[in-house]
């Protein structure tokens, strides 16, 4: 089958401006040749497909079958859409979430207001564009700043949990003079965190859970490139990369049940034993 592996790589602009985690949601080369190698694995043809304005002509005369995406889109507060756009425009089948939910999760402040509505605990929130903003009175410290947009840690370090006000104003203020959007602050709630895999879609299938096993003095998970090129960029500027994290997976042996929209139920694997990621990773 012939296969359009569809991404953003880090280019040199985006290395020279800005701070080194801007760099975040886009795929390095490494992680472009690791991604094409695992699906010419199984005997398929991978074209690569740059997200960029040519995208959409490349894709429409390819040819190719289904794609697989994880494009991060060129501008535009929606742009993780922008992909699966064009492809549900052209009839291709791709991989992932669809533009609906791509742009509502890259809106930190929509996707908790969606969640709540339908009853889902989320820590309470508020969304600033201004440092002088007046807080809400439902929010108490200790608090976590995040960008309002982007993902993949971006904006993150261990200043992001506050205790005071002026903590929080000096996050804010960096945040927004350094990333040009809205910041998001919400209770800071020091846990665990897992990440859910979900196969396919009707009906849907779950994967073992995933749980990060953090090693920092915060219970958060932080930027850390996969490039060569983006770690001497960092040691050169002195700027401090995250400590590298370790996953464990789940062994299946408790479960945990979700309710879908359709009123299905999913068994989701929570019990975490087998080690997924060494040290030093």
């Amino acid at each position: 089958m012939k296969i359009a592996l569809v991404y953003n790589g880090i280019t040199r602009d985006i290395l020279l401006q800005g701070p080194l985690d801007r760099t975040a949601e886009f795929d390095s080369p490494y992680t472009i040749a690791t991604l094409r190698e695992a699906i010419a694995v199984h005997g398929h043809e991978v074209m690569l497909v740059e997200a960029n304005e040519d995208a959409y002509e490349r894709l429409r005369t390819s040819g190719v079958k289904l794609v697989f995406n994880v494009a991060e889109g060129i501008r535009g507060a929606d742009r993780e859409a922008q992909i699966p756009a064009m492809l549900e425009m052209l009839g291709i089948p791709y991989t992932g979430s669809g533009p609906l939910s791509l742009a509502l999760c890259l809106h930190k402040g929509k996707t908790k207001q969606v969640l709540s509505w339908h009853g889902i605990p989320t820590p309470v929130f508020q969304v600033l564009t201004h440092p002088d903003e007046p807080l809400c009175a439902a929010l108490t410290f200790p608090l976590i700043v995040k960008l309002l947009h982007e993902g993949s840690s971006m904006g993150l370090s261990y200043n992001s949990v506050v205790e005071t006000l002026p903590a929080l104003v000096n996050r804010m203020t960096h945040l927004m003079h350094t990333y040009a959007q809205p910041v998001l602050v919400e209770q800071f709630i020091d846990g665990r965190e897992f990440t859910v895999p979900i196969l396919g879609n009707v009906p849907p299938r779950t994967l073992p859970v995933i749980e990060v096993q953090f090693k920092g003095p915060r219970n958060i998970t932080l930027f850390q490139p996969d490039d060569d090129v983006i770690r001497m960029l960092a040691h050169v500027h002195g700027q401090r990369l995250a400590t590298p994290l370790a996953f464990q997976l789940s062994a299946d042996q408790e479960c945990a049940l979700v309710r879908t929209e359709d009123g299905g139920v999913l068994e989701v694997p929570v019990a975490l034993t087998a080690l997924v990621c060494p040290d030093g990773l």
